[in-house]
């Protein structure tokens, strides 16, 4: 069509135009030159000048289109009162055959396109050319006003303001993403009215909610807390819940109890974040790639479905790191010490701090503790006195 044509011609020419003027005055440039301000020699200050200058550029490339197009396709337009009175001993200084019919010569358009002119095609020519302006603006606009946004979760960020950080990363390395986990009480426990007590004291519903991110916070300890009361048997509940305390609430059951409740942590969590895991309709590799990709339209950079698509891989990327801290964690149960030890020294030499962290604090502890009982049993068990064969003194 016409305005397929159009566009084929004037896209890589305002595409090259805006692009060779954002690249004018980016960072390094502005380093360059000295440049200060308010964007911090980001570049973001000039995004005014830009919409400026590319507006300027742009309301003449749709004028004249508009024109072209009426030309070719629009109602002919009524003759102006200026010309009906010009004076008729008026005569042009060069009169040629040609001239002076070409007014007469019907446009063949004009009597056979007024579908097509009436039909938006012009609309949707211009509105795709200021989208052009507009995907070049948008990144420098969006990187001027992310500098006071602060540290959030991008789930904050796509609900409050309409897009994702794809690396939403501190300078520490710390990635503030996080993903909800309900935690509660299986009404089937045997020891469901006892624990239910200490569950409800805090004043919320029975089912908690805690977003967690991949770090050792209030809300990580708090999820350790709610799941060790929920694993745990008699012996254990009467440690958490003796009279010294029994005022606690679930969530103030940051220390671990036992190995054996541990364990139980672990592999109730592992299943819970498997089962979220599987509820997403594709995996986090294959957003990786999706997001990787170029040749997807839909996912171009700032699209709706780009940043989308941002905020459930960071979701996956939390879940799956305490997926892998679960797994982990229940290999080093039951090693040596020496096996044990050497795994955390990987995993700190591989700057996997939230997993290291966990095993050699809180595993490591509970393999002490447990070493310990088994020692004093087992010395208990051997100078037990043998009532069976009586020692006579």
């Amino acid at each position: 069509s016409y305005t397929h044509k159009r566009w084929t011609l004037l896209k890589p020419f305002l595409k090259t135009h805006f692009e060779a003027a954002v690249a004018a005055c980016s960072p390094s440039r502005k380093r360059g030159e000295g440049g200060g301000g308010r964007g911090g020699g980001r570049g973001g200050g000039d995004a005014p000048a830009l919409a400026r200058t590319g507006a300027v550029v742009l309301a003449r490339i749709c004028q004249l289109e508009s024109q072209l197009y009426n030309d070719f396709f629009g109602p002919p337009s009524p003759a102006r009162p200026e010309e009906e009175e010009e004076d008729e001993d008026a005569t042009p200084l060069h009169t040629t055959s040609s001239s002076s019919s070409s007014s007469s010569v019907p446009r063949p358009y004009r009597s056979s396109s007024q579908e097509y002119y009436e039909s938006g095609a012009l609309s949707q020519l211009l509105r795709g050319l200021c989208l052009l302006l507009h995907d070049v603006l948008r990144p420098l606009v969006i990187q001027e006003v992310f500098d006071s946004y602060g540290q959030k979760c991008n789930h904050r960020f796509l609900l409050n303001y309409g897009f994702a950080v794809e690396n939403n990363r501190e300078a520490d390395g710390f990635c503030p993403n996080e993903v909800p986990l309900d935690f509660a009480l299986r009404e089937t426990d045997p020891l469901y009215s006892r624990k239910l007590p200490c569950w409800s004291r805090d004043g919320q519903s029975k089912v908690k909610r805690l977003r967690l991110c991949v770090a050792d916070n209030e809300n990580m300890r708090a999820a350790f807390s709610l799941l060790r009361v929920m694993v745990a048997n008699e012996e254990e509940l009467v440690r958490m819940l003796g009279p010294g305390n029994m005022f606690k609430t679930a969530r103030d059951i940051t220390y671990p109890v036992s190995l054996r409740n541990e364990e139980r942590v672990l592999q109730t969590l592992l299943a819970k974040l498997t089962d979220a895991l599987s509820a997403y309709p594709t995996r986090l590799e294959d957003d990786q790639a999706a997001l990787a990709c170029q040749d997807d339209p839909s996912l171009r950079p700032f699209s709706n479905r780009r940043h989308a698509l941002i905020q459930v891989r960071g979701e996956k990327e939390v879940l799956s790191a305490f997926r892998a801290l679960c797994a982990t964690a229940l290999t080093l149960l039951e090693v040596s010490d020496a096996v044990f030890k050497e795994a955390v020294n990987g995993l700190y030499s591989e700057s996997n701090f939230f997993t290291a962290n966990y095993c050699s604090d809180i595993l490591y502890r509970l393999r002490q503790e447990e070493q310990r009982r088994l020692g004093a049993a087992a010395a208990q068990r051997a100078e037990r006195v043998n009532l069976s064969k009586p020692t006579i003194v």
